[in-house]
């Protein structure tokens, strides 16, 4: 998650800006895209992002039920719906709006959509 994250830190930073990752690269090191100057680009590379993680929980997941699988992708319609309309959309109205609609839509209905599946097993 941690390497996910700095991928797509550097992603969207200019390249103007120095960044410290630690002892594999010296501090005064530049990276940075600048994808989030170019919306059709961030959202690409978010789509592109969305549905490799997607991929990777779909082939590690199975499926009890049918309810599960219709959970399941009642998240991902709304998740998909929320990243689309994000960068057009005004800016929420408080932090508490915010952290609201974040727990809701995250801590929240992510463990119930899961709550259906199992791991697959290697063998």
């Amino acid at each position: 998650m941690v390497v996910g994250h700095l991928a797509v830190a550097l992603a969207g930073r200019r390249a103007s800006q120095k960044t410290s990752l630690g002892w594999f690269v010296a501090a005064a090191t530049k990276f940075g895209l600048g994808l989030w100057h170019a919306i059709p680009a961030t959202m690409l590379v978010e789509g592109l992002l969305w549905i490799a993680c997607l991929t990777i929980y779909l082939r590690t997941r199975l499926a009890r039920s049918c309810v599960a699988v219709l959970a399941l992708w009642c998240q991902v319609l709304v998740v998909t719906a929320l990243g689309a309309m994000g960068p057009f959309s005004p800016p929420p109205p408080s932090v508490r709006a915010l952290a609201l609609v974040a727990l809701a839509g995250g801590w929240i209905t992510v463990p119930w959509a899961d709550r259906g599946y199992v791991e697959r097993s290697t063998a």
